[in-house]
């Protein structure tokens, strides 16, 4: 801007030396200089200031031009950098309940497992409940027979010798030992007989 502001102020002060020279001269051209001067000196003086302030103005509109477009560069940069973040804490929030979703799909898939186990076993304890019902009706039944034979009245003629007593085993422990019942052998009690 300087450099043109120079170089067209020295180019009007060489075009007005020229012309006070021209008019000097003791027997100038008659008719051509001194109107031209006096037309061109003006009009030169005005194209000078005039192209002076529009190259100021321009400058001055470029730099805010330039200024404006460092600041819309910023708020974009700033925009892309939030953009950028937003995504970035979108991405983690996606990661975070996808391995919360897993956790999740691992815990349900691992209480029904234990789920389904304890039916089992539930069924289970339920069929050696209902054996062990069994098993204590049974020796109930048996035991009160017992109590009944022992004080019923027993005709005296007959001596009758009892077997000695049998004491049913559990169904479940005679599962498990693969035994069937076997009778108590030992002393009778000769009063029982």
């Amino acid at each position: 801007m300087l450099r043109r502001t120079a170089i067209t102020a020295s180019g009007s002060l060489a075009a007005g030396i020229a012309i006070a020279l021209v008019d000097g001269l003791p027997h100038p051209p008659a008719g051509t200089i001194t109107p031209l001067a006096v037309d061109i000196a003006p009009l030169t003086c005005m194209t000078v200031i005039t192209l002076c302030i529009l190259h100021r103005w321009l400058d001055r509109y470029t730099a805010n031009i330039r200024t404006e477009m460092a600041k819309a560069a910023e708020q974009r940069r700033a925009c892309v950098e939030e953009i950028s973040d937003r995504l970035a804490e979108v991405t983690r929030r996606e990661a975070a309940v996808n391995r919360s979703a897993k956790i999740g799909e691992a815990r349900t898939a691992a209480l029904l497992n234990a789920l389904a186990e304890a039916r089992k076993e539930n069924a289970c304890l339920r069929t050696e409940l209902e054996e062990i019902g069994e098993e204590r009706n049974t020796l109930i039944a048996t035991i009160l027979q017992q109590s009944a034979d022992r004080f019923r009245p027993r005709p005296e003629a007959a001596t009758v010798t009892r077997p000695a007593p049998c004491i049913p085993m559990p169904a479940r422990q005679r599962a498990r030992d693969g035994a069937v019942p076997q009778p108590v052998h030992g002393t009778v009690d000769p009063a029982l007989n």
